[in-house]
């Protein structure tokens, strides 16, 4: 999502909108079959000098539940399915922006209508009404865009929660490795010395009971680590 400027100019009954190609399709989808109503009304002055702010706050709120789709089928996959990616975290900052750059063009967008109202642009009782519906209408989409945001630290810290989780558990599954593997290795280091007093070498299943002590250097450990629920 990147941010590009849009003219809309009135003049003598006239609209004329000046926008780069890419808005050409919303337009063309959203707005065309719009101004053709307009054109039927009555009083056509009074709708096209509504339509300029009816457009800035109907464009805002289609990107911004555009996006909240977006976020709704990432968080399913996340948190229903259980499944992500490395990419994710990347959607999920890109989103962020996203939700960023709109909020900052709302909060903009509101504070011009307002400039608007307490001016003598905004004197009449239409031109007012007109401002207050769309003021109003702006502040249901930054509630929207808020609730996006907070949907997406939610999703980030589920996302940072699992992986912590996972880090952990291999973590144990490596500790609990290298006991069952260093305490046989120990033993086998013991009697691998050569010293000339060994007793235990001259035994006849001195052979044997150090295998055996060096199974169960290996199983104990992992049996007591099953107990403590560490696997």
């Amino acid at each position: 999502m990147v941010e590009e400027p849009v003219f809309i100019i009135i003049s003598c009954g006239r609209i004329f909108l000046f926008t780069s190609s890419t808005l050409d399709k919303y337009w063309s989808e959203i707005y065309s079959t719009k101004l053709l109503d307009l054109q039927k009304l009555v009083n056509f002055n009074k709708s096209i000098f509504k339509f300029p702010f009816e457009f800035v706050s109907d464009y805002y709120a289609d990107i911004t539940e555009n996006l909240a789709k977006k976020i709704k089928v990432l968080a399913n996959k996340v948190l229903i399915e259980n499944a992500f990616a490395d990419k994710d975290m990347n959607l999920i900052t890109t989103y962020n922006f996203n939700n960023l750059l709109i909020k900052e063009a709302v909060n903009e967008a509101t504070r011009i209508f307002r400039l608007c109202k307490k001016s003598d642009f905004g004197n009449t009782e239409f031109i007012k009404e007109v401002l207050e519906t769309e003021l109003d209408d702006l502040m249901v989409v930054s509630d929207y865009i808020q609730f996006n945001l907070e949907r997406l630290r939610d999703l980030r810290d589920h996302i940072n929660n699992k992986i912590d989780l996972d880090q952990n558990r291999i973590f144990k599954i490596l500790t609990v490795a290298t006991i069952c593997i260093a305490l046989p290795t120990l033993v086998a280091g013991v009697y691998g010395m050569n010293f000339e007093v060994m007793p235990e070498l001259k035994w006849v299943y001195g052979y044997p009971v150090v295998i055996l002590v060096m199974i169960l250097c290996a199983i104990l450990p992992y049996f007591y680590f099953k107990k403590k629920k560490w696997l």
